[in-house]
């Protein structure tokens, strides 16, 4: 087969130089080495989780896209023109961890977009084979370059104790606490309470499963909300899922959670957060980390693939890479209008032949 990689070597990419200061970089096409993929791609970004580095290097680490170019090893198992989504954390499959099937923390992992590996926010990316998986046609890139945050929440709801009669409180619905919604609701779960600032994602939480919703304003009495959610659900809740990363709403979250209680803190951010501990230990109530997807990836694939988890009505806001920098922007994020910007590195109806 032709190759479908371009003649020119350019390679458009976004890069971080530091914290707030972002700007396009031409590099070069990669270099694929043994059983890697080099793809166009659509990928979710940003983030925003860019503290803690200080090496330029790509942003961007949720992403799927069409196979552009195979290395050695990799002809068994794909061919140019195949749609794929990308597993973002790469392990060392050699460490304890790694044997004990907990690749996340992997003494050796590496994690695309993060500083230790590039980013794909760029026009090409490659990437191990076997941390891509095909997708079927009636998946769409957008749909699978959601796949990473699927995955995660999926993970997080392993890491609690949860069952279909769990009482939950999300604080905080940007996608990831949308995916947790998602996943709740998959797990017959149906005493979901949400906790968020913006009317936009509060009354998109209840259009995929929330029960109740109730408005987050800055520096608000966690008192306030342990009583609100003590009057609905007759109690704090079974687990608390805190996504904003942030003092206030940890604070909220070690006051609301019922006694033995669990509090899972879901991919924070770098830095330090400040913590009532007395509530915390006073009541017994257990915090869980999570950390990237844990197994959960290809179970993400495979609700997607089956339409048990849907995303299509997430509206996102969707960029070509030329004007990615507006997804650092744009009024929308800034404003709460959105729970996702998808940069489109590759049109795929615009390249069909």
């Amino acid at each position: 087969m032709k190759s479908l990689l371009p003649d020119e070597d350019i390679n458009l990419s976004v890069v971080l130089h530091r914290s707030n200061d972002v700007s396009f970089e031409v590099r070069p096409v990669p270099i694929l080495r043994e059983n890697e993929l080099d793809f166009y791609h659509i990928l979710k970004g940003p983030t925003g989780r860019q503290a803690g580095y200080t090496t330029p290097f790509v942003l961007g680490n949720q992403a799927s896209g069409v196979v552009v170019g195979i290395g050695v090893g990799v002809e068994e198992n794909f061919k140019e023109g195949d749609r794929v989504v990308i597993e973002p954390g790469v392990s060392c499959h050699n460490c304890k961890f790694c044997y004990q099937g907990r690749y996340n923390l992997c003494t050796r992992f590496t994690f695309i977009g993060t500083g230790n590996r590039p980013g794909a926010l760029c026009r090409y990316i490659a990437h191990p084979m076997h941390n891509c998986y095909k997708i079927p046609q009636h998946i769409g890139l957008d749909d699978g370059a959601m796949c990473t945050g699927i995955a995660s929440a999926i993970h997080a709801c392993k890491r609690a104790s949860l069952d279909k009669n769990s009482k939950v409180a999300i604080i905080g619905t940007g996608f990831m606490g949308i995916a947790i919604v998602l996943t709740c609701k998959m797990m017959g779960i149906k005493n979901i309470f949400v906790i968020e600032g913006s009317e936009y994602r509060l009354n998109l939480s209840r259009n995929f499963g929330a029960e109740f919703v109730l408005k987050l304003k800055p520096h608000g009495d966690p008192l306030y909300f342990k009583q609100i959610i003590k009057e609905i659900m007759g109690q704090g809740p079974d687990v608390t899922f805190e996504t904003v990363n942030s003092s206030d709403s940890f604070h909220i979250a070690s006051t609301i959670t019922r006694r033995g209680g669990q509090i899972v803190a879901v991919n924070p951010k770098p830095g330090a957060i400040a913590a009532k501990l007395d509530e915390v230990a006073s009541r017994e109530i257990d915090i869980r980390g999570v950390y990237n997807v844990g197994q959960s990836f290809q179970e993400a694939l495979q609700y997607l693939k089956g339409g048990l988890i849907n995303v299509k009505d997430l509206n996102p806001i969707v960029l070509p890479l030329e004007h990615a920098l507006e997804a650092f922007t744009s009024g929308r994020v800034n404003q709460g209008g959105n729970v996702i910007t998808l940069i489109e590195c590759y049109n795929e109806h615009a390249n069909k032949k």
